[in-house]
């Protein structure tokens, strides 16, 4: 999905960039070396807006496609790759624990060393100076949020590109060799609380208890109110036209320029604009590529219901997003219809995509057919998401990633 947004001129800087022919550009039947791969594909699927949250921030981009694109490297099977991305997400989660300075994305670059340390079969010494070179590459600490002006959007928001590229890039300088120092980690101490870090006792907890998948693109901590309005929509059998007004109690993150703009005009700023997914919302758009078309953005159609939209702040739900805790999030939503006022209130907990409360299959592979449909047709994406279910079965995952491109 990401694709149309950046993945073009990426493309075609790697092309320029000329890498090794080790793994595939997702979206395109060409190939670069495994560290350009992870970069780009990592920040174009950063780019759709439509990925994982949490512990604490995005993950995922990073954490799968580090992992894809070392596997063709190395013929991975697909518990190899499986076990990959896990040890990613595990450590992600311990990162982000272990921060003393609150919400960071700098440990990003070791992850990816250590997932790409894990798929190469590194040893000790090499996977501690694959982390302590990684290191050396921290993007800076906010790079993905509170822009200071409205339309001020980076598109290397959360640096994905960087981090995973140079996370391989680290792992393989260690195989040839190039010395550096073993313990840069453990100097960190005003950077991590090293216990929490080395803490066995909940390996891999994290995945199943706090990870969140979006069912609607867009930032996640809104989506308690997104699913209230389509619930309401639904039950109170409302059509756009029955809207008049739409005010909504959301975290204070949702009140900065970028999140507060009822009158997106790029695709950018309408990935981040929360009016604008009401608004496809309340329209019934099918979440995915059809919510950001150029022709959409300019339909004063639904920018009259846009200006109909009103964000306010929720103080628990603020409290809550300042450590990042997306299960105590909540939010209200009331609409202002023919029918008089509806309210409705919700917890993330309980929104789709939570650990507790995971999409019905329908919507989980609606997700999937509407964002790869576009690229390689629907037969081909319907035969990719029976292949994915069964990754663990697969010997070679070059196999499957074949089936990846157009």
């Amino acid at each position: 999905m990401g694709h149309e947004a950046t993945g073009k001129a990426l493309c075609a800087y790697a092309a320029d960039a000329d890498g090794k022919p080790e793994a595939l550009l997702i979206g395109t039947d060409q190939k670069t070396s495994c560290g350009l791969a992870a970069g780009i594909n990592a920040q174009v699927g950063r780019n759709a807006d439509f990925e994982d949250t949490g512990p604490g921030l995005h993950p995922g981009p990073l954490v799968v496609h580090t992992a894809l694109a070392v596997a063709q490297r190395c013929g991975s099977s697909g518990q190899e790759l499986l076990a990959a991305m896990a040890l990613g997400y595990d450590l992600n989660a311990r990162f982000f624990k272990a921060s003393t300075a609150g919400p960071d994305v700098r440990h990003n670059t070791m992850i990816a060393a250590a997932i790409t340390a894990k798929l190469l079969d590194l040893d000790q010494d090499k996977i501690a100076r694959a982390l302590s070179l990684a290191w050396e590459f921290p993007i800076k600490a906010a790079n993905y949020t509170r822009p200071r002006v409205s339309k001020r959007i980076s598109a290397l928001g959360m640096g994905h590109f960087f981090s995973a590229q140079n996370g391989v890039q680290a792992a393989l300088m260690t195989t040839h060799g190039f010395e550096s120092v073993v313990d840069e980690v453990d100097q960190l101490g005003d950077v991590y609380d090293l216990d929490i870090l080395v803490d066995q006792s909940k390996r891999y907890h994290d995945i199943e208890h706090a990870l969140f998948l979006k069912p609607w693109p867009t930032s996640h901590a809104c989506h308690a109110v997104i699913q209230s309005i389509e619930d309401l929509m639904t039950t109170h059998d409302l059509t756009a036209s029955d809207i008049t007004a739409v005010r909504a109690g959301l975290p204070d993150i949702y009140l900065m320029p970028h999140q507060n703009n009822n009158h997106p005009e790029t695709y950018w700023e309408a990935v981040y604009s929360v009016a604008w997914s009401f608004a496809m919302v309340i329209h019934r758009v099918p979440p995915g590529p059809a919510w950001f078309t150029a022709s959409r953005i300019k339909d004063q159609v639904y920018h009259a219901l846009t200006e109909c939209i009103t964000g306010v702040e929720h103080p628990p739900a603020t409290e809550a997003m300042k450590t990042l805790d997306l299960e105590s999030v909540d939010g209200w939503v009331e609409l202002e219809t023919a029918k008089g006022t509806l309210r409705a209130e919700r917890n993330m907990r309980d929104t789709y995509g939570s650990p507790t409360t995971p999409m019905p299959e329908e919507m989980f592979k609606g997700k999937f057919m509407r964002t790869a449909e576009p690229s390689i047709g629907a037969v081909r994406a319907s035969a990719l998401y029976a292949d994915l279910w069964d990754v663990a079965e697969i010997v070679d995952v070059t196999i499957l990633v074949e089936k990846m491109s157009p």
